[in-house]
C-alpha cells in the first residue's frame, strides 16, 4: 500500500522494488496515477526464479527517482524479510 500523507496532489510518480531472485533484479514501475492527499493504492507484486530460504529481503521505494517534490523523503521506503519455500 502506498499512501499520499502530504497535503498536495502528488502528480505522476513511480516506485521500485528489489526482489530476491536468482539474478539480482530491481523493478522500476511506469508512471503511476496521481494521488490526492489521503489517497492510497494497493499493489500486488509477483515474481518467479526466487531464491529459496529464510531471511530473504523485499524492499519497496515510492518516488525512487524524486520526480515528486516532497518535504520528507524518509517515509518512502519499506522492506520485509520473508521465507521462500521451494527450490
Amino acid at each position: 500500500t502506498i499512501k499520499n500523507v502530504g497535503s498536495n496532489v502528488s502528480g505522476p510518480w513511480r516506485w521500485s522494488a528489489t526482489i530476491p531472485t536468482q539474478t539480482a533484479y530491481l523493478y522500476q514501475s511506469q508512471p503511476q496515477q496521481s494521488l490526492a492527499p489521503g489517497d492510497s493504492i494497493d499493489y500486488t507484486l509477483g515474481f518467479d526464479q526466487a531464491i529459496a530460504g529464510s531471511n530473504k529481503m523485499i524492499s519497496i521505494t515510492a518516488n525512487f527517482d524524486h520526480a515528486v517534490g516532497e518535504s520528507n523523503f524518509d517515509n518512502n521506503n519499506a522492506s520485509a524479510t520473508t521465507t521462500i519455500l521451494g527450490n
